[in-house]
């Protein structure tokens, strides 16, 4: 299936230009909801840890002594980083295909 924009030559530059203006849009418009579902789902589905005891925030996967003192300084713990990158990726598919079907 081929635009219209690009197959006439009654359209000319012009319209190429409107083609390209109207895709970076869209382009631009999905990352821009790709970033705030990232950030939503990191802030509120994956549990960060504070260490008291070294002073650093811990990855899912870090080694903590069984007397550590730790805060849970946000999120709640339902999906690690991998799980959460993955759910990214489906979302992120998804607003591919909403994005093709609006324009």
């Amino acid at each position: 299936m081929e635009n219209p924009a690009c197959a006439s030559p009654a359209a000319g530059p012009s319209g190429i230009v409107n083609l390209t203006t109207q895709l970076i849009a869209y382009g631009a418009f999905g990352g821009l909801i790709g970033s705030l579902i990232d950030s939503l789902l990191g802030a509120t589905l994956q549990r960060t840890r504070f260490s008291l005891d070294s002073k650093r925030i811990l990855q899912d996967h870090s080694e903590v002594p069984k007397d550590a003192k730790l805060k849970v300084i946000s999120g709640w713990n339902v999906l690690t980083n991998n799980q959460a990158s993955s759910v990214n990726v489906v979302s992120s598919i998804v607003t591919a295909l909403l994005l093709g079907w609006l324009a």
